[in-house]
């Protein structure tokens, strides 16, 4: 596992990012991230995108590039945003738990400036639906949540200053070094 897959006391531990195959499996999402967005953006040379936290720290990033791609993972956002982790007396899978978060959620976007289009408000409502898509478009939302949790505050942090988090394992965007 990667330094930022170990559990925190906050969360259990996130499945590791080259996992392919069965459940908590991730791989398949970043192998399709990676190709359907990061290749083909250096393929053509898209201006000024980064990968943090290999190309610099993220305040650098922010104000000097276009694009910057970061790992997130939707059970860190759920801490980050005051929701508590999955798995810690909720699930992510089940619809009545995704929709009692409606209120934190609103009271998050309140304190942050941010406004939820309706639409969004009425998905939370029904803890975006029975079908299985719910918990993939809860994750998706909760991982721009937590994005922007980051990028509004007033003194963002970064990944760990180690030499393997910067080069070579990378960071989960939001995960606060240990």
């Amino acid at each position: 596992m990667r330094e930022c897959e170990r559990p925190t006391k906050a969360r259990a531990a996130a499945s590791p990012l080259f996992w392919t195959l069965g459940a908590k499996q991730v791989g398949r999402a970043a192998i399709a991230g990676w190709q359907d967005i990061l290749t083909p953006a250096m393929r053509h040379h898209v201006p000024l995108v980064k990968l943090w936290p290999f190309a610099g720290d993220l305040n650098h990033l922010l104000e000097s590039s276009d694009m910057v791609l970061v790992e997130t993972y939707p059970a860190e956002a759920c801490v980050q945003i005051g929701l508590g982790a999955p798995g810690r007396g909720w699930s992510k899978r089940n619809q009545a738990d995704r929709q009692k978060f409606l209120p934190a959620i609103q009271t998050w976007a309140q304190t942050h400036g941010v406004d939820l289009e309706a639409s969004l408000v009425a998905l939370f409502s029904k803890g975006f639906g029975a079908s299985s898509c719910g918990e993939d478009m809860f994750d998706a939302v909760i991982g721009l949540l937590g994005m922007l949790d980051i990028i509004l505050d007033d003194d963002p942090y970064d990944a760990p200053a180690s030499t393997k988090a910067q080069t070579i394992e990378g960071w989960i965007f939001g995960l606060r070094p240990p």
